[in-house]
């Protein structure tokens, strides 16, 4: 009888996963295949012009308008490539740099694959041919984002050719100089630590703009509105306002540039990665998001002549997120009962680091709370073995007052009484 019906529950169980399989999964699935097998022609951005530094008080703007920044104004693989490229390796992350706008082809995470069981490692940087990459610079109406950039200086300990590696606890500083478009000067230092995944960029001009506007940092990225997501994964912007979280789902960005706030830090999040853009310092400054096209683009200020900036791309990580400071841990939402779950998360890491084997980190953490709840559970088996010796007297007063429901209600509770015993 038993197997029989261990074997209905199992089979009630594999229907219930092939249902929510063919409803939920399947159809997701379909249809980012069907996006995948669309030409690449039809995957190609349109992106209008969107750049430009924004005024600084008004809450509502038209897309800012830059000197022609169309597609055609981007640079193109080709030329990104031939302008020279500077490859930097730490513990956690293998950066390639183009000369040309000293911009980020590629940040890729050391510790992640793109796919399970994958020898590629996890690419940060989301982009399509003619669309920006970061860290993108402006300065009044003139953008870094053609600025053929020279390298001139760096403080590396390790070096062969082009490439640099960071293995010291000294940050591997890598200056650029080059000239803005209206024939400002431009230096762009980019800073990295040996381990962790923090990037510091600090940008100078030498004179303000010419309408005396601040220095502005943008991270692109490439997100088309249709792109399929999860509807149970959030995926959009997440930022910090007077310590509160702030979100804004990718296909809701709008096409003007529009204020969010003073934020203390902003970033691109999915289910596990994440990339952020903020101040240095505990200041908060005000952020800006926009939509052109198959590109949205956060951005955050300094000063006329002047910004200094972190960017955060790595895994969701905790122990990583706390490290990094600014409260950017909190972008990892562990729900309602967060004060539950991150005691326990930490728990987890802490057996984890014990055994290295998160099968055993499990397996401790479940012993570890079975022993914490063990004078629970004696009391409760406890009663349960008092209520059994007491099942005659209970059954006898159930037959003695069959007909007077309130008689024998009263007559159990004294009896629990007497005997001590708890019937919840």
């Amino acid at each position: 009888m038993e197997d029989r019906k261990t074997a209905i529950a199992i089979l009630i169980c594999i229907m219930l996963f092939l249902v929510y399989q063919e409803l939920f999964i399947t159809p997701y699935t379909r249809q980012f295949q069907q996006q995948l097998d669309q030409p690449t022609s039809s995957m190609q951005p349109q992106v209008a012009a969107q750049t430009g530094a924004p005024a600084a008080t008004i809450q509502q703007l038209p897309a800012p308008v830059d000197t022609g920044s169309v597609v055609s104004t981007y640079p193109s693989p080709a030329e990104l490539k031939s302008a020279g490229i500077t490859r930097v390796e730490t513990k956690d992350l293998v950066v390639e740099i183009s000369h040309l706008g000293a911009s980020f082809l590629s940040v890729k995470l050391k510790q992640h694959r793109a796919e399970l069981g994958d020898k590629d490692l996890y690419e940060m940087i989301k982009s399509s041919e003619g669309t920006p990459l970061p860290p993108l610079v402006y300065s009044g109406s003139a953008s870094d984002n053609r600025v053929v950039y020279s390298l001139a200086e760096s403080n590396a300990a390790a070096q062969v050719a082009n490439q640099y590696f960071v293995t010291s606890q000294k940050p591997l500083t890598l200056t650029f100089g080059g000239t803005l478009s209206d024939g400002r000067k431009i230096t762009k230092m980019l800073s990295f630590n040996e381990s962790g995944f923090i990037v510091n960029v600090d940008v100078s001009t030498e004179v303000p703009a010419a309408d005396g506007s601040r220095i502005w940092i943008e991270w692109p990225s490439f997100e088309p509105a249709n792109a399929p997501h999860a509807s149970w994964d959030f995926h959009g912007y997440i930022s910090l306002i007077e310590n509160k979280l702030n979100r804004m789902a990718s296909k809701e960005v709008p096409a003007a540039s529009t204020v969010i706030g003073n934020v203390r830090w902003i970033g691109l999040s999915d289910k596990y990665f994440f990339s952020a853009l903020m101040p240095r310092g505990d200041t908060a400054v005000e952020a800006r998001v926009v939509r052109a096209g198959d590109v949205i683009t956060a951005r955050i200020p300094g000063e006329p002549t002047v910004g200094k900036f972190s960017l955060f791309v790595g895994a969701k990580e905790m122990h990583e997120l706390q490290a990094v400071g600014h409260e950017i841990h909190r972008v990892v939402d562990l729900g309602t009962f967060s004060f539950l779950a991150h005691p326990l998360l930490w728990l987890l890491r802490f057996f984890h680091s014990v055994f290295a084997n998160w099968g055993l980190a499990i397996v401790a953490l479940t012993l570890l709370i079975k022993f914490l709840f063990l004078p629970l559970t004696k009391k409760s088996f406890a009663s349960m073995s008092a209520m059994q010796d007491l099942q005659p007297q209970i059954k006898e007063m159930r037959e003695r007052y069959k007909g007077d429901a309130t008689k024998m209600n009263q007559e159990l509770m004294a009896l629990y009484k007497r005997k001590g015993v708890n019937p919840m």
